[in-house]
Parts: structure tokens; C-alpha cells; sequence
């Protein structure tokens, strides 16, 4: 919700059904990609956002016109995290 507060969603089957006015989702993946016979891994990350109305979906473009800079410097930062601990074979936990 815009300015509001953020629902708890437990599991992938309350996410999808979740369908309250005036919210937008959000879906963010990692993910590792290794060609057969190469030594280079992959380590990217994506963003899937799904706004249900015209009204959500421009209120979301303003939104994400504010923040998107930070957001990639912040993925970039997680990736850097996570590219380190796999070079130095640190465990990541739950």
C-alpha cells in the first residue's frame, strides 16, 4: 500500500492469491547459471512487479522512478556479498 503498511505473506500460495486493492507484488530472484565446460558462474538477480490496475501501475512508475537507483546499488551490493562468500567458500545459512 502506498505510505501504508506491508502485508505478512507466509508461503508462495498466499502470495499468488493475495489480492488486495490498492497493493502491487513484487517478486525477486536470484539466481546461478554455469555453462557446461566453463568456469564462469553466473550470479544475477531479477524483478517481477505486477500491478492489477492503471491506477496501481502509475502510482507504482512514480514510486519506482524515486527508487530505482538505490535498488540496483543495492542489488549490486547483495551480489558483491553473495560472489564473495562463494569465493572464499563462506556458508550462508538460514
Amino acid at each position: 500500500m502506498w505510505g501504508g503498511s506491508f502485508p505478512i505473506i507466509t508461503d508462495t500460495e498466499e502470495f499468488l492469491s493475495f489480492n488486495t486493492p490498492n497493493y502491487a507484488k513484487a517478486a525477486i530472484n536470484f539466481y546461478v547459471h554455469q555453462d557446461h565446460g566453463d568456469d564462469c558462474v553466473k550470479l544475477g538477480t531479477e524483478t517481477h512487479f505486477y500491478a492489477p490496475d492503471q491506477i496501481i501501475l502509475k502510482k507504482f512508475a512514480r514510486y519506482w522512478f524515486l527508487i530505482h537507483t538505490f535498488s540496483a546499488f543495492s542489488r549490486r551490493m547483495w551480489l558483491r556479498a553473495i560472489k564473495h562468500r562463494g569465493e572464499n567458500n563462506v556458508t550462508i545459512g538460514r
